[in-house]
């Protein structure tokens, strides 16, 4: 799917992936191709993007932010959050 992340600084990563992974109020969720439209909050998780276009899978630890999907694709606003240096 394809995948925006931005900041009030402008934008981090422009990408396809295979799936998204977050925390988010509602528990613990992970998109992929085809998911239901929705909108939710990020506070204090670690997003998981698994990119299919240069086969790598980046982390970033977020403060906060908001999620939404909307018509397969699936755009990030990250307010405050930190590059994990972590592998994964």
């Amino acid at each position: 799917m394809r995948t925006y992340i931005s900041s009030p600084h402008g934008k981090i990563v422009e990408c396809i992936a295979s799936r998204v992974g977050f925390s988010s109020l509602n528990g613990t969720m992970e998109i992929m191709e085809n998911h239901e439209n929705f909108i939710a909050p990020l506070i204090n998780t670690n997003l998981i993007i698994t990119r299919t276009d240069i086969d790598e899978v980046i982390a970033f630890e977020v403060i906060s932010g908001t999620i939404k999907i909307y018509n397969g694709e699936c755009l990030i606003l990250l307010e405050l959050y930190k590059i994990s240096e972590g592998s994964y």
